[in-house]
């Protein structure tokens, strides 16, 4: 005969697996896309390809919709995470994008859809402004500087 105990305990593994089951299947909120595809996905497209003209044009059409998270890449704190560190043993291919990577390429990126558009990149980069770490602050300066660099050679 099979206790009460055991019976509870089978009882709640189920339910555990259920809900386990159920949180891994359950969609997840995707934001704004465009072809298809997040920012986030664009993001990680241009990192791995830095020429690809078809992701620099999907972030001049998404213009503000991609602009609070390219800024998030900015101010992020530079420091490399203990995994990227650990990554950078690792033969070549296996090494994790370095943040400092992804926000020189999302300043760029913030630079290139400045020159269409006006954004207030001032107001979004003012941590990264503000901060103390000269290097977060130079690559969130390169961001600002496009508008102005791009007047001087069209003059």
């Amino acid at each position: 005969m099979v206790s009460l105990t055991s019976k509870l305990l089978q009882s709640v593994a189920v339910l555990g697996a259920i809900a386990v089951t159920v949180a891994l299947c359950w969609p997840k909120p995707r934001g704004y896309t465009y072809q298809g595809k997040t920012v986030e996905e664009w993001f990680e497209q241009i990192i791995k390809h830095p020429t690809d003209t078809n992701a620099l044009r999907a972030f001049v059409v998404m213009n503000t919709n991609a602009t609070s998270f390219l800024a998030s890449r900015v101010v992020l704190d530079l420091t490399p995470s203990s995994l990227e560190s650990w990554s950078m043993k690792l033969p070549p291919r296996f090494h994790l994008t370095s943040k400092r990577r992804e926000a020189e390429t999302a300043s760029n990126i913030l630079g290139m859809i400045s020159l269409f558009f006006d954004l207030q990149l001032r107001e979004l980069l003012q941590p990264a402004l503000l901060g103390t770490n000269a290097e977060q602050r130079s690559i969130a300066l390169s961001a600002l500087h496009w508008r102005e660099d791009h007047r001087r050679l069209n003059r």
